[in-house]
């Protein structure tokens, strides 16, 4: 866009396209019913100014006369806040009456003052230019823009001089309380590319909020009506200049309302209407003007970032705002439409070949409708892409049905949100490592997000401060949906660079930054805590034109986040990297662009992982194992199940009968035996008289007491049946054991979890097993809950744990004969409400004590387990039983 500035004179602007007029980044008129609105610079164009004076003359209309009569009262006093030399920038300046107020003072103060004025309405600018020109102690700049480009000239323009920006007219009222919230923020940003850490001042016009018979006088007569539908009016003509606007065609509505503190001005069609692909059904409401009232407790919330110097009226108010400049320039912060296209028109290599290589249908499943966040959203060129690119990438983007934009400029913000072709649902105004901090998270995690993307979005996140962005976006994905991140390649144009700017300014005094981060290094970080994820690697070559020379220098400027940079005039390091990409023969530079695009399922498990690895995380007393571990099986049917699969399998009716001697029974890991007993009660048949000799080990002195006992008093209470001659050894497998005892039937219930080597243990198991006998292994298959628990086993022990998958591996591969059955089974574990019981049974089931993990990882447990309950209801507590022969081959 082409920016016309006047000094003194005015010439004739050209029309600014419609799009460039829309500060909020919301409106267009090809919404869906109901959702259709206008820029409010539409309001002021073609008239609008000059109706808006009458309305500013009229009986209701409170808000001019008051806020003028403030800034003669207290001018003296908000001049003493603006130093000498002070330029004053006013947004929306129309005739330039009240900001005289305040000129006047400055210049007999000063002598001499410079005024920019920027606004939309070139007859207002115009006719102001004309009264200042008989004002020598008024040097008058008019700039015929948007609020955002104009201040940005304005700032170039004046660089280095301090800055009073202008807001008057409780204009920051006519945007959302969110979108005021970031105006401020980009005022910051554009004020920053002047000078660097340096305060400015920020004079505002706020409306409060009063009684709304008041408001609604205010907003609801002939005039305001006149000035509404103009408004209306001119964004027809400049966006369908087919549709002949008709007043008699269309009412206006005024709703003050008290939820959103804010007055509502609709146009309604009066009849079904259309022409140039806009329609509007008969009653159909079409949004002009929102004018929001604040209350005293909002504006704390809106000066955030600004020190409130001083502040004059009560139910109206003139603030004065003291800011200061970023201290670190983003690019971003400060780009024009100009900068981005010649940035997008390199960058735009790389997107493409993601865009057309990228499975979008896996990305976004079977679901019709997507919410989708976009992280790091810069000028919003890949949703705008996804339409124009492939059937599918259209096919994701015609389902996106909210699209949410975060980035740490609101400079961004504003340029994404008027770009991309979807309605720009929210902007949350951070970086996504400072998300968890910021008052966005808590909407940002309850919205859950089908898509959570970055699309080169967190290539400036610190490397140290990469598990707290991941973390932050997993966070904001719905269970089921995913994260997307695309980041270059460690050879690819933009790490090149990158690393040879460094290079150059090694011996510089000022603050160093890292590198920016690359592939690398979120894969690690995904690697180091066991995240499932899916690797996209693409790559494009580009002949870079040597005649391009404003998009060649704008493109490596911001790859190295250096607005200043030239690539002209680099260091040693720049220049040689840059050298070896002429092309001798062509002429030009050839540039290798790569990325990885890297996607990650958010399941029950995903945020559980990032969590424990960071977590310290205390393992289980003895006393706590045993007490978890009652509690823990009285809420699962697991062992009932297995008693019942066994007695139908007869496998120790069938022992006992063909024992010659007494049935040796070795229980490896027999805990407090309870499971044992049950066995013995329940699979020797009832006529069974065959004499039993158990043998229990276990490393737990608790559990081997509780098991003795138990046996004990089982022997003394017992009437009829086999006899058990038992013993009961604290040790480790078969440790304590005479060299020649064999068995026939050993059991090793749940215990290869435990040990070093469980194929060895699984050896010598079936070397201690007498002919004909049996061994069983019960052990569980990783799913679901077991998925869980391995999340906090595996940073306890040093040997990979087994489950049932690794058993009936190692079995075919020793060549033994085996049979395996499943034993469905279920864990009753309601997510709420907290109870001891409840802690017990997670305790046992993630071996460590639940009570004491951090706020955070316990909040993640539940989080986890509240996901299993709703899939599953009672949750799926499966184990697999293994019947090993003695001898023999072949399974």
């Amino acid at each position: 866009m082409s920016l016309v500035t006047y000094q003194k004179s005015v010439s004739t602007a050209p029309a600014v396209p419609f799009d460039k007029w829309c500060c909020d980044g919301c409106t267009r008129l090809s919404q869906a019913v109901n959702r259709k609105t206008i820029p409010i610079h539409m309001l002021y164009a073609d008239g609008g100014s000059a109706l808006y004076e009458e309305i500013e003359a009229h009986a209701d209309y409170y808000l001019y006369a008051t806020e003028k009569a403030l800034l003669h009262r207290h001018i003296a006093d908000i001049i003493r806040h603006l130093r000498p030399g002070t330029v004053v920038v006013e947004l929306g300046c129309g005739d330039c009456t009240k900001t005289d107020i305040l000129l006047r003072a400055l210049a007999e103060r000063d002598g001499a003052v410079d005024f920019v004025g920027v606004d939309s309405s070139l007859a207002s600018l115009e006719a102001s230019a004309v009264v200042y020109a008989g004002r020598p102690e008024v040097t008058f700049a008019p700039i015929h823009d948007n609020f955002f480009d104009g201040l940005a000239t304005a700032v170039q323009r004046y660089r280095g001089r301090h800055i009073c920006v202008i807001l008057l007219g409780s204009t920051i009222g006519n945007m959302s309380f969110a979108s005021s919230e970031l105006f401020l923020r980009n005022v910051t940003e554009l004020v920053s590319s002047n000078a660097l850490g340096r305060s400015f001042e920020f004079i505002l016009g706020l409306d409060m909020w009063k009684d709304p018979d008041l408001l609604q006088r205010a907003y609801d007569n002939k005039i305001t009506r006149e000035f509404e539908l103009n408004g209306l009016r001119n964004s027809l003509r400049h966006s369908a200049p087919e549709l002949l606007f008709d007043r008699a065609h269309w009412s206006y509505d005024v709703r003050v309302n008290a939820q959103r503190n804010q007055v509502e001005m609709y146009a309604v069609s009066l009849r079904e209407q259309g022409a140039g692909g806009l329609s509007f059904a008969e009653g159909e409401q079409v949004l002009l003007e929102v004018s929001h009232k604040f209350r005293p407790a909002e504006l704390e919330a809106l000066f955030t970032g600004y020190e409130l110097v001083a502040s004059y009226g009560d139910d109206y108010r003139v603030a004065v705002l003291s800011g200061t400049a970023a201290a670190e320039l983003n690019p971003w912060m400060s780009y024009s439409d100009e900068h981005i296209e010649h940035i997008d028109r390199v960058a735009a290599m790389d997107y493409d070949a993601f865009i057309r290589d990228y499975d979008w249908t896996a990305l976004s499943g079977a679901a019709t409708e997507l919410d989708v966040l976009d992280v790091g959203c810069g000028s919003g060129f890949v949703p705008r892409a996804l339409i124009r690119r492939t059937p599918a990438s259209r096919d994701i983007a015609g389902r996106i049905a909210a699209y949410d934009l975060l980035d740490i400029s609101a400079n961004s913000l504003r340029i994404a949100a008027s770009n991309i072709p979807f309605q720009a649902n929210r902007k949350f105004h951070t970086s996504i490592q400072g998300l968890s901090e910021s008052p966005h998270f808590a909407t940002t995690r309850s919205a859950g997000y089908d898509i959570v993307w970055s699309i080169h979005g967190i290539t400036a996140v610190p490397a140290a401060e990469l598990w707290t962005a991941l973390f932050n976006m997993l966070t904001c994905v719905k269970p089921g949906g995913k994260a997307l991140i695309v980041v270059s390649d460690r050879d690819s144009h933009y790490a090149a660079i990158d690393r040879a700017y460094l290079r150059d300014r090694e011996h510089e005094e000022r603050p160093r930054r890292a590198p920016f981060l690359i592939s690398d290094d979120v894969l690690a970080l995904l690697s180091e805590h066991d995240i499932d994820h899916e690797v996209l690697r693409f790559e494009t070559a580009y002949a870079f034109p040597a005649a391009d020379v404003e998009s060649w220098h704008r493109f490596n400027a911001w790859c190295v986040y250096d607005d200043a940079f030239d690539v002209s005039q680099a260091g040693p390091e720049v220049t040689a990297y840059v050298d070896s990409l002429v092309d001798r023969e062509r002429g030009g530079f050839r540039l290798h662009l790569t990325s990885t695009a890297i996607t990650i399922e958010r399941n029950p498990l995903t945020l559980l992982r990032l969590l424990a690895r960071r977590a310290d995380a205390s393992s289980l007393e003895e006393s706590d194992y045993s007490r978890s571990c009652e509690a823990f099986e009285r809420s699962s049917t697991q062992r009932r199940e297995l008693v019942h699969h066994l007695a139908r399998e007869r496998i120790l009716a069938e022992l006992a009968a063909l024992a010659p001697e007494p049935l040796q029974i070795l229980s490896v890991g027999c805990g407090d035996g309870q499971m044992d007993a049950m066995l013995l009660d329940a699979c020797l048949p009832e006529g069974c008289s065959a004499p039993i000799r158990y043998t229990g080990v276990d490393l737990s002195p608790v559990q081997i007491a509780r098991c003795r006992a138990l046996l004990e008093a089982r022997a003394a209470h017992r009437a009829r049946g086999p006899t058990v001659d038992f013993r009961v050894l604290q040790a480790s497998a078969f440790e304590g054991l005479a060299p020649h005892e064999r068995f026939d039937c050993i059991l090793m219930l749940h215990v290869l979890y435990y040990v070093d080597d469980f194929r060895a243990h699984i050896r010598q198991a079936v070397g201690r097993l007498a002919a004909g006998g049996k061994l069983l292994i019960w052990q569980a298959p990783c799913e679901d809950m077991n998925q869980l628990s391995k999340v906090f086993w595996d940073p306890q022990h040093s040997h990979v744990i087994p489950f049932a998958a690794d058993i009936e591996a190692f079995l075919r591969a020793e060549g033994l004969r085996f049979r395996a059955h499943r034993i469905d089974a279920q864990l009753d574990l309601q997510p709420e409400p907290a109870t001891s019981e409840r802690d017990d049974v997670l305790s046992f089931l993630l071996q460590v004590n639940y009570a004491q993990l951090p706020a955070a990882l316990g909040a993640a447990v539940h989080d986890s387990l509240r996901e299993l309950h709703a899939r599953h209801g009672k949750i799926p507590h499966p184990v697999c039983c293994f019947v090993v022969d003695a001898a023999g081959a072949g399974s």
